[in-house]
This record gives structure tokens, sequence and C-alpha cells, in this order.
């Protein structure tokens, strides 16, 4: 992760420890913290790093064995400041203090790293392999949406009046 001033020179550059690689875009949330995604060993990683370049602190979450995750998606935050990431086919909600929320696997395959979207009501929206997924707050899911045979490797986004989008790869039909 790299801060630069507005003339173009480095402020600073963050590196995660051990073998850990940062994996998708930042998310800059309203206390200052920058959070960012990323994959070890065997989990996807999630730290917390504020504008000085210091890191705050460091989540594993999931575990898929011995070998690298396929990707872990760019965070998205709630108005409570909760942490919403995905990475091979599990979704994760993450505290600002850095504790697991809930885990949510049935995003499934190696195509469940899209970013998530946050409704106005609090609905997390996230796609995996094969369906479009809605859960609550608290990790429940509410309903969910069977895409085509392909899946979607997109990411779900919401229109001003609450419309639900996301484009996939093949046609879908009604679970």
């Amino acid at each position: 992760v790299y801060a630069f001033n507005h003339d173009g020179g480095l402020r600073w550059k963050y590196k995660p420890a051990g073998n850990d690689l940062t994996a998708s875009s930042l998310a800059a949330s309203s206390n200052g913290y920058l959070y960012c995604p990323g994959v070890g060993p065997g989990h996807a990683v999630m730290y917390a790093i504020d504008t000085a370049g210091i890191q705050h602190w460091r989540l594993e979450a999931g575990a898929f064995g011995t070998s690298f995750p396929s990707n872990s998606s760019s965070p998205t935050i709630d108005n409570d400041g909760n942490i919403y990431f995905s990475a091979s086919g599990s979704l994760f909600s993450v505290s600002p203090q850095g504790s697991l929320r809930w885990e949510a696997d049935e995003l499934g395959g190696p195509r469940g790293f899209n970013v998530p979207a946050i409704g106005k009501d609090g609905t997390i929206y996230a796609a995996g392999s094969a369906y479009l997924f809605a859960f609550d707050y608290a990790g429940n899911l509410k309903w969910k949406y069977r895409l085509g045979d392909l899946g979607s490797q997109n990411s779900p986004v919401l229109g001003a009046d609450g419309t639900l989008y996301l484009g996939e790869l093949g046609p879908g039909a009604p679970d």
C-alpha cells in the first residue's frame, strides 16, 4: 500500500508481514482507517491501517487448506463501520475493531470474491458462483436467486431507487 502527496511524492509505504499479499482495492472509513484485503497461505486476511501507514489490526478469515485462496474482494463498509468482503466462496463481516462478526460460506467456488453491496435497509448483497445472495445484518440468508450455469464474475450494484443490478455470464432462471 502506498500513500502519496499531492505533488506525487511518496508519504509512506506499507508492506504486510510474512507471506501475506495485498489483493484488492482499499476502502477508507470515516474513523480514519484504510481497510486492506489480502491473502495469505491458507486464509484470507484483512488489515486496518491508519492514514500514517501504521497497522492497527490484522484478521485471518476462513481456511482454504495450504494453498492461497483464489482472490479477495475489495471491502465495503456499512453505516456502523462493519467491513464486508468475500474470498474464495465465503462472505465475511468484520467489526471496526477487527473481530470476525460472521462468515457465510454459501457463495461457493472460486468466483465467490465479488465486492458486496449494502442496501439502505442494511441488506448485504453478494454474488457467488451460481447465485445472487441477500444476507441480513446478522449474516442470515434472506434469499438467493439462481443465476445462469456460468454464474457471475461481477459485483452487484444498487441504483438510487434501490434496484439491484448484476451482470452475469448466462441467462438466469428463478430458484
